[in-house]
């Protein structure tokens, strides 16, 4: 399993073992921690670009992890968790 979570592109999963996380393949339960700006439209209006920005800022302030470890979203039974 390695350390923690590592940086997932694409379509993965993440799985425990020794209280460590950790992305690898699968189907999607495992997401990079970014979040996309997009333009103004119908679907995502100011509110949703504000909160984007503003949740964009809060990711970016936590400090690198020293041992390499990415942030990561990961989708559980019981909702996303940041890990």
């Amino acid at each position: 399993m390695g350390n923690g979570i590592t940086a997932c592109r694409g379509t993965c999963d993440f799985s425990i073992f020794n209280e460590s996380a950790a992305c690898g393949t699968g189907t999607g339960t495992c997401a990079a921690a970014e979040l996309l700006e997009a333009e103004p439209s119908g679907f995502h209006d100011e509110n949703l670009i504000a909160a984007t920005q503003q949740i964009r800022a809060i990711l970016a302030a936590i400090p690198a992890d020293p041992a390499g470890r990415k942030l990561s979203f990961i989708r559980t039974n019981m909702g996303e968790l940041l890990a």
